[in-house]
């Protein structure tokens, strides 16, 4: 008798945990690439059953860590093939497995999942069907349809519109995909929408290099390699070219000052790394 309630238990529970997944329109994608261990613990609490994971491996981990995690699938193989092709076969995963909605993160990225998706789903249903995407760690403090460019993490790409536009594009290794995205989104009319929900992220305090406060805004002074700095550099130059060519004037003034905040940050970092 008790072996039979049980199984019935057993049972019930993963009818009921399937019927949350259904319900769930938004799968969650993070690019796993070297993680320390601050970070796989993160990437670990950050974890929610209510909600589809989806982990691709740009660098060999051990998966044993994730052993008890249900919902939980890792792409690649482990060899770093770059954010865009990381991305875009999260976002073919998630489009196959029916879900309209992906949610990319980065592995060094805090907040409160559950919180966070309660919230994103309302506030999904106030916008058009040519949006492509919903950026959440905006500096906007109301819904907005922008012209600022947005980054890839904390972003809500709408499946259907992210494969009409062709995903991210397979000419970036990591730096210059958000800019390509957004300028290819524009030229297609499609939009990006702001969401006032900067307030559940916290992408500082894992990530490495030192924080600045100056002007009363936040700067993060890394170190790169010189190829690093190259593909910014060629990445910056794409993007004028194709901001000037479509008479984006605002995107072109907005990578301007993109621009000079970054060579800015390169000079700190050259001060503050030979003194150190």
């Amino acid at each position: 008798m008790l072996t039979k309630c049980h199984s019935i238990l057993v049972m019930s529970y993963w009818y009921l945990k399937e019927l949350i997944l259904k319900e769930n329109n938004t799968a969650i994608g993070i690019t796993v690439y070297s993680p320390n261990q601050e970070e796989l613990l993160n990437i670990k609490t950050l974890y929610n059953e209510s909600f589809q994971f989806l982990y691709y491996l740009n660098s060999e981990i051990d998966k044993t860590f994730f052993n008890e995690l249900d919902n939980v699938e890792f792409i690649g193989n482990g060899t770093n093939d770059g954010l865009g092709v990381a991305i875009n076969s999260i976002a073919e995963r998630a489009y196959q497995r029916n879900f309209k909605y992906l949610l990319i993160l980065d592995q060094d990225t805090k907040c409160n999942i559950y919180e966070l998706m309660q919230n994103v789903d309302d506030e999904l249903t106030h916008f058009q069907k040519n949006a492509v995407a919903y950026h959440l760690n905006s500096k906007y403090r109301k819904r907005n349809k922008i012209g600022d460019f947005i980054i890839n993490s904390s972003t809500v790409f709408d499946l259907e519109n992210f494969k009409k536009l062709g995903g991210m594009s397979s000419s970036y290794f990591l730096d210059g995909l958000d800019y390509d995205f957004c300028l290819r989104s524009w030229d297609q009319n499609m939009f990006i929408y702001s969401l006032p929900m900067m307030d559940y992220f916290d992408h500082n305090s894992l990530q490495d290099g030192l924080n600045l406060k100056i002007f009363n805004r936040k700067f993060n002074i890394r170190k790169y390699s010189q190829s690093r700095y190259k593909e910014i550099e060629l990445s910056y130059r794409n993007a004028f070219l194709f901001s000037i060519r479509r008479k984006f004037y605002r995107a072109f003034m907005s990578l301007l000052k993109s621009y000079l905040i970054f060579k800015c940050s390169r000079l700190a970092s050259k001060i503050i790394f030979i003194r150190g």
